[in-house]
Protein backbone atom coordinates (compact mmCIF):
# COMPACT_ATOMS: atom_id res chain seq x y z
CA UNK A 1 0.00 0.00 0.00
CA UNK A 2 2.90 2.24 0.79
CA UNK A 3 4.53 1.34 -2.76
CA UNK A 4 0.59 2.05 -4.49
CA UNK A 5 0.32 5.53 -2.73
CA UNK A 6 4.10 6.84 -3.61
CA UNK A 7 3.04 6.16 -7.04
CA UNK A 8 -0.58 7.29 -6.84
CA UNK A 9 1.49 10.77 -5.66
CA UNK A 10 3.47 10.85 -8.15
CA UNK A 11 0.92 10.50 -10.68
CA UNK A 12 -0.96 12.77 -9.31
CA UNK A 13 2.22 15.15 -9.04
CA UNK A 14 2.65 15.11 -12.70
CA UNK A 15 -0.72 14.71 -14.49
CA UNK A 16 -2.85 16.76 -11.83
CA UNK A 17 -6.21 15.02 -10.55
CA UNK A 18 -9.57 15.73 -11.74
CA UNK A 19 -13.40 15.47 -11.18
CA UNK A 20 -13.45 12.36 -8.60
CA UNK A 21 -10.94 14.65 -6.25
CA UNK A 22 -13.01 17.61 -6.90
CA UNK A 23 -15.95 15.51 -6.34
CA UNK A 24 -14.69 14.44 -3.33
CA UNK A 25 -14.11 17.48 -1.21
CA UNK A 26 -17.65 18.10 -1.19
CA UNK A 27 -18.67 14.86 -0.08
CA UNK A 28 -16.41 14.90 2.76
CA UNK A 29 -17.28 18.25 3.61
CA UNK A 30 -20.59 17.84 3.95
CA UNK A 31 -21.22 14.59 5.19
CA UNK A 32 -23.23 14.38 8.60
CA UNK A 33 -23.40 10.90 10.09
CA UNK A 34 -20.59 8.31 8.37
CA UNK A 35 -18.51 6.94 10.97
CA UNK A 36 -15.81 5.07 9.25
CA UNK A 37 -15.01 1.49 11.25
CA UNK A 38 -11.57 1.69 12.98
CA UNK A 39 -11.28 5.90 13.23
CA UNK A 40 -12.83 8.06 15.87
CA UNK A 41 -16.13 7.58 16.70
CA UNK A 42 -16.85 11.22 17.81
CA UNK A 43 -17.37 13.04 14.80
CA UNK A 44 -18.34 12.09 11.17
CA UNK A 45 -15.57 11.87 8.28
CA UNK A 46 -15.48 9.62 5.62
CA UNK A 47 -11.83 8.59 4.60
CA UNK A 48 -10.18 9.93 1.44
CA UNK A 49 -10.08 6.61 -0.41
CA UNK A 50 -13.87 5.98 0.18
CA UNK A 51 -14.88 9.53 -0.88
CA UNK A 52 -12.94 9.60 -3.96
CA UNK A 53 -13.33 5.63 -4.61
CA UNK A 54 -17.00 7.01 -4.65
CA UNK A 55 -16.90 9.48 -7.24
CA UNK A 56 -14.44 7.59 -9.33
CA UNK A 57 -17.02 5.52 -11.63
CA UNK A 58 -19.16 8.04 -12.89
CA UNK A 59 -16.16 10.26 -13.28
CA UNK A 60 -14.58 8.01 -15.20
CA UNK A 61 -17.87 6.61 -17.36
CA UNK A 62 -18.57 10.34 -18.45
CA UNK A 63 -15.48 11.14 -20.71
CA UNK A 64 -15.64 7.76 -22.74
CA UNK A 65 -19.41 8.79 -24.02
CA UNK A 66 -17.16 11.55 -26.04
CA UNK A 67 -14.47 8.85 -27.07
CA UNK A 68 -14.28 7.54 -30.94
CA UNK A 69 -14.91 3.77 -30.94
CA UNK A 70 -11.11 2.04 -31.39
CA UNK A 71 -9.84 4.85 -28.50
CA UNK A 72 -9.64 4.09 -25.02
CA UNK A 73 -9.57 6.35 -21.99
CA UNK A 74 -6.88 5.36 -19.84
CA UNK A 75 -7.66 6.15 -15.78
CA UNK A 76 -5.55 8.92 -14.68
CA UNK A 77 -5.27 10.53 -18.39
CA UNK A 78 -6.73 13.79 -19.98
CA UNK A 79 -6.15 12.22 -23.13
CA UNK A 80 -7.68 9.12 -24.98
CA UNK A 81 -4.79 6.59 -26.45
CA UNK A 82 -5.38 4.60 -29.32
CA UNK A 83 -5.40 0.95 -30.12
CA UNK A 84 -5.92 0.51 -25.72
CA UNK A 85 -5.99 -3.67 -25.14
CA UNK A 86 -9.31 -4.80 -24.22
CA UNK A 87 -8.24 -5.12 -20.44
CA UNK A 88 -7.94 -1.76 -20.17
CA UNK A 89 -11.33 -0.86 -21.80
CA UNK A 90 -13.20 1.32 -19.06
CA UNK A 91 -15.83 -1.28 -19.06
CA UNK A 92 -13.32 -3.33 -17.26
CA UNK A 93 -11.40 -0.64 -15.19
CA UNK A 94 -14.90 -0.33 -13.58
CA UNK A 95 -15.81 -3.40 -13.14
CA UNK A 96 -12.26 -3.76 -11.25
CA UNK A 97 -13.03 -0.85 -9.42
CA UNK A 98 -16.28 -2.64 -8.26
CA UNK A 99 -14.15 -5.79 -7.13
CA UNK A 100 -11.93 -3.82 -5.24
CA UNK A 101 -14.28 -1.42 -3.56
CA UNK A 102 -16.12 -4.88 -2.31
CA UNK A 103 -12.78 -6.52 -1.20
CA UNK A 104 -11.82 -3.50 0.50
CA UNK A 105 -15.10 -2.86 2.62
CA UNK A 106 -15.73 0.73 0.65
CA UNK A 107 -19.06 1.65 1.02
CA UNK A 108 -21.15 1.22 -1.85
CA UNK A 109 -21.84 4.58 -3.18
CA UNK A 110 -22.60 7.99 -1.48
CA UNK A 111 -25.94 6.37 -0.08
CA UNK A 112 -24.06 3.98 1.98
CA UNK A 113 -22.43 7.00 3.68
CA UNK A 114 -25.99 9.04 4.05
CA UNK A 115 -26.27 11.23 0.85
CA UNK A 116 -29.72 10.89 -0.51
CA UNK A 117 -30.75 12.65 -3.85
CA UNK A 118 -32.27 16.09 -2.46
CA UNK A 119 -28.11 16.52 -1.36
CA UNK A 120 -26.92 16.67 -4.87
CA UNK A 121 -27.31 20.48 -5.01
CA UNK A 122 -25.00 20.68 -2.18
CA UNK A 123 -22.83 18.54 -3.77
CA UNK A 124 -22.63 20.23 -6.58
CA UNK A 125 -21.98 23.61 -5.35
CA UNK A 126 -19.63 22.09 -3.02
CA UNK A 127 -17.31 20.96 -6.17
CA UNK A 128 -18.12 23.05 -8.77
CA UNK A 129 -15.59 25.84 -7.41
CA UNK A 130 -12.90 23.40 -7.42
CA UNK A 131 -11.87 24.43 -10.75
CA UNK A 132 -8.02 23.84 -10.98
CA UNK A 133 -9.11 19.95 -10.78
CA UNK A 134 -12.44 20.31 -12.71
CA UNK A 135 -11.14 21.67 -15.65
CA UNK A 136 -7.76 19.01 -15.85
CA UNK A 137 -11.18 16.38 -16.95
CA UNK A 138 -10.88 15.44 -20.07
CA UNK A 139 -14.29 17.38 -21.25
CA UNK A 140 -15.53 20.34 -19.72
CA UNK A 141 -17.82 20.06 -16.95
CA UNK A 142 -21.04 21.85 -16.24
CA UNK A 143 -23.31 21.74 -12.62
CA UNK A 144 -26.03 19.70 -14.44
CA UNK A 145 -23.27 17.02 -15.33
CA UNK A 146 -21.93 17.30 -11.96
CA UNK A 147 -25.81 16.84 -10.57
CA UNK A 148 -25.87 13.72 -12.84
CA UNK A 149 -22.74 12.08 -11.61
CA UNK A 150 -23.29 12.32 -7.87
CA UNK A 151 -26.43 10.99 -8.82
CA UNK A 152 -24.81 7.83 -10.69
CA UNK A 153 -22.60 7.90 -7.88
CA UNK A 154 -25.23 6.92 -5.01
CA UNK A 155 -24.74 2.97 -5.50
CA UNK A 156 -22.48 1.19 -8.03
CA UNK A 157 -23.82 -1.87 -7.23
Amino acid sequence: MIFAAMLAGIAFGNAGCHLPHAMSYAVSGNVKDFRAPGYAPEEAMIPTGCRSFSTLQPSFASPRRRVPSGISMQPGCSAPTSAAPASTTPAKFEQRITELMKATGIPNGLSAVGYKPQDMDVLVEGSFPQKGLINNAPRETSREQLHSLYTSALTHW
